[in-house]
């Protein structure tokens, strides 16, 4: 076979034309029908010229051109007549050949027979023709020199194969030759001069562990014990010799190699279920598949396709012929199969094509086919209950081939075993994935704590020490104040801490309540940078800023929004060296805020980029040893991001690299951008003229709430139980009440309840140490306006009263 192109340009040909043509690929590629570097001839003897040849014929009509017949001069002088076949190549709904393929029959024994022009006839040639039919190998073990002959005379009269024989004279020399020559049948005499039949077959049986080549007992005894003796043996068939005609060794040995494929398609099957039985290893059962049916079918590739829902797939193994290019791992798309082909492998399709230039498949189909050197085509659909998971495959390359059904049968028999062993492989490679995933997350979650408890306890020791310290009165002024303000950063270290573990168990739990409203982006970022500018400037960190001037307000939660912006802010500073640079931009993109916030710092390494935003995690535990923290103010942000209608990524080029953050949130542009959501009353806010009540049962925090205010210029009443509450609160009414929840007799709930019965409406501030949002909703409908959970932050608070003030 000879593929052209178009133009007549010889593209590829198979390996039995290159024999037959006397030529190697190289050759021939690029020749076209005006220069081939041969001569050819018509059965008259004029030249072909190019534009006679069949092919360029069918190219120019676009019609087959059969049955023409050609004299080819081989390089050596040697005449070859041959009989081409050309046929053009369309691709869907052209009318124009892109290509013609050109098969070659040799009939130069036929034509020399009636015509005496072919006097070199090459002896070579018609052997290789010969060789080309299907060989076996037939050892014939006979004591008799007549016999051998005669058998040797039948077998050669079935020239349906090519046969080859060999013979020996006795049972030991028989052995010999069957270990050195591995031929396919054997045709054993039962009486011979050393051994009989019988001891024969025991010894072979020997060689080979399992009896598996074929052999045919011969006798002239025609004993019916000697029969079923040799039978149970393993013998294929036993043939009495007077009786023995040229027919019925021809069925005899055609059985006889029809049960050996059968027993061979057996053995394998039972081989690779052996093997998915032992081994849950999808690897190897699937190697073991396709290693085992090349073998069988004596085919240059096996392979198994992963197929998709489009069409497409991966090659996932593959058994393949040293002469052929290996397609192992490769990605192919056939655009000519469309779901009605799936839907046909889905029902259980089996196509064996034996060649796909004959074939009535599609040209685009044969152009995929081409591109693996494919001449003839058997696939077999792989199921999973009703579902379609790939395909097993076989290529012949070399030339056509009949697929026979034993061998479509044997992969029949094979496809449903390995889709139970690929269910099987993957159920097994899930569970693993899950177990590995859950052992991961077990040792991040010990981890994590082993984090926290460090963490929560490293506060506690200067907390602990300083207090003491105090307590005994030794300190001058100087110390004093250094252990107010270790003592704050403490306090303040741990709130923090618990703050975070507490958004994690809201978000959790789905608990996590937002107040959208239109936010001032630019207030916010101007806040956070606030926050962390004694840190940045401690560390020489020079802080870049870009704001677009009269941004519209976004639509968010303001708080959560300031909490995201400071959380990456102080990150970025937290992970910058000395002397680094921290860049924030606000901008407007498609519509959408941009929040942009880059370092020149420690950098994040690629593989870890997409766990960056999960729950407990960090890159290396080294992080918290060295910069301190849970790890989970990335994780709250994200969360915070996307309840807000918003998103948030990372990118960084690798370690040392620094890294940027990215947060995207939807605009509110009907809004005016002049409004300032985020307004804060700080905490020199003028109390004077304001009078407080405040009920809390811990002496200190009441003492020091109560100094907080008196501070401001507030008058306050401090006492210590709801019932002293209720007294003052009948005699006159203060400007606000700031009561705790947790106190004895009668607790924050039922004094406000109290309140509100009487018809007080006193603005009222809940003190609490749950911080949860259930604790929100419980003090807001028992009828306070705001709650505080403890510790209570200055600033806080002050913001707090002033904007009850501002409502009143």
């Amino acid at each position: 076979m000879v593929l052209q192109l178009a133009d007549g340009t010889i593209y590829a040909s198979n390996v039995i034309a290159l024999k037959l043509l006397g030529r190697t690929i190289e050759q021939l590629q690029g020749s076209t029908s005006s220069d081939y570097p041969w001569q050819t001839i018509h059965e008259d003897g004029s030249e072909f010229t190019g534009n006679e040849h069949p092919a360029m014929v069918a190219l120019s009509t676009g019609e087959p051109c059969l049955n023409v017949v050609m004299g080819f001069y081989k390089l050596n002088g040697e005449l070859v007549w041959l009989k081409l076949n050309s046929q053009p190549m369309f691709r869907s709904g052209e009318v124009t050949p892109y290509g013609v393929v050109t098969s070659f029959v040799d009939i130069t024994e036929a034509k020399c027979q009636i015509d005496d022009r072919c006097d070199l006839v090459s002896t070579t040639e018609i052997k290789q023709a010969q060789n080309e039919r299907l060989q076996r190998t037939v050892l014939i073990i006979d004591d008799c020199l007549e016999d051998i002959e005669t058998y040797r005379r039948y077998l050669l009269k079935n020239t349906e194969y090519n046969y080859v024989i060999i013979d020996a004279k006795s049972g030991k020399q028989g052995l010999e030759v069957f270990q050195s020559h591995k031929p396919d049948l054997v045709l054993l005499d039962y009486l011979l001069h050393d051994i009989d039949g019988l001891e024969f077959i025991t010894q072979l049986k020997k060689i080979q562990n399992i009896l598996y080549t074929p052999v045919i007992v011969l006798t002239g005894q025609g004993s019916e014990e000697v029969a079923v003796q040799a039978m149970k043996l393993g013998a294929s068939d036993y043939l009495i010799k007077g009786e023995i005609t040229s027919d019925k060794l021809r069925s005899a040995v055609n059985y006889a190699f029809e049960k050996a494929q059968l027993h061979q398609r057996e053995r394998i099957v039972t081989q690779i279920a052996t093997s998915i039985r032992q081994s849950l290893n999808l690897d190897v059962i699937l190697d073991t598949t396709v290693k085992e049916v090349r073998q069988f079918l004596q085919t240059d590739r096996v392979l198994i396709f992963r197929l998709l829902p489009d069409g497409s797939g991966t090659v996932v193994t593959e058994s393949v012929g040293i002469e052929w290019a290996p397609i192992l791992s490769s990605t192919i798309s056939d655009p000519c199969f469309t779901g009605s082909d799936i839907e046909a492998y889905r029902q259980g399709l089996v196509t064996a094509e034996a060649d796909i230039y004959t074939a009535n498949i599609n040209p685009c189909h044969v152009e995929l086919l081409e591109q693996f050197s494919v001449r003839a085509n058997l696939v077999v659909p792989i199921l999973q209950g009703e579902n379609l998971w790939g395909l097993l495959i076989a290529h012949h390359c070399s030339q056509p081939r009949e697929w026979q059904q034993i061998e479509i049968d044997l992969l029949m028999q094979l496809t449903p075993q390995v889709g139970i062993a690929i269910q099987q492989g993957e159920l097994l490679e899930s569970e693993k994935a899950a177990r590995e995933s859950a052992e991961k997350a077990n040792r991040i979650k010990d981890e994590f704590l082993a984090v926290l408890s460090h963490e929560l306890r490293s506060p506690l020791n200067p907390i602990l020490g300083w207090a003491n310290l105090l307590k005994d009165g030794k300190l001058d002024s100087k110390k004093i104040a250094h252990a107010a303000t270790v003592i704050e950063r403490s306090v303040l270290l741990q709130t923090g801490l618990i703050d975070d573990l507490l958004d994690v168990s809201r978000i959790l739990r789905g608990k996590l309540v937002l107040n959208s409203s239109p936010v001032n982006l630019e207030s916010i970022i101007t806040s956070a940078l606030e926050a962390v500018q004694l840190s940045a400037k401690v560390k020489g960190i020079q802080i870049n800023t870009i704001i677009e001037p009269n941004f519209p307000l976004a639509l968010g939660d303001s708080a959560r929004l300031h909490q995201v912006v400071w959380n990456l802010v102080s990150n970025a500073v937290k992970f910058t060296p000395r002397g680094g640079c921290v860049s924030v931009r606000l901008e407007e993109i498609n519509g959408m805020a941009q929040i942009t916030v880059g370092d020149t710092g420690k950098g994040i390494k690629q593989e870890f980029l997409p766990y960056i935003f999960d729950y407990f995690r960090q890159e290396d535990n080294s992080i918290t040893r060295n910069f301190g923290g849970l790890g989970l103010g990335l994780a709250i942000a994200r969360h915070l991001v996307e309840a807000n209608g918003g998103t948030i990524c990372a990118e960084s080029a690798g370690i040392g690299q620094g890294a940027t953050f990215t947060v995207c949130l939807p605009l509110m542009a009907s809004i005016e951008s002049d409004v300032n959501n985020n307004e804060v009353i700080n905490n020199s806010l003028d109390l004077n003229g304001v009078s407080i009540l405040v009920i809390d049962d811990e002496v200190d925090s009441l003492y020091f709430i109560a100094f907080l205010l008196e501070k401001a210029g507030a008058t306050v009443t401090a006492v210590s139980e709801s019932m002293q509450g209720l007294e003052i609160l009948a005699r006159f009414q203060p400007d606000i009440l700031i009561s705790d929840i947790e106190m004895p007799k009668m607790d924050g709930y039922m004094l406000i309840r109290a309140i509100r019965e009487q018809g007080i409406t006193i603005p009222a501030i809940a003190l609490t140490a749950h911080a949860g949002e259930f604790a929100l909703h419980q003090t807001l409908e028992a009828g306070f306006q705001k709650h505080l959970p403890k510790p209570i932050q200055t600033d806080t608070l002050m913001q707090v009263i002033g904007s009850l003030l501002i409502n009143q």
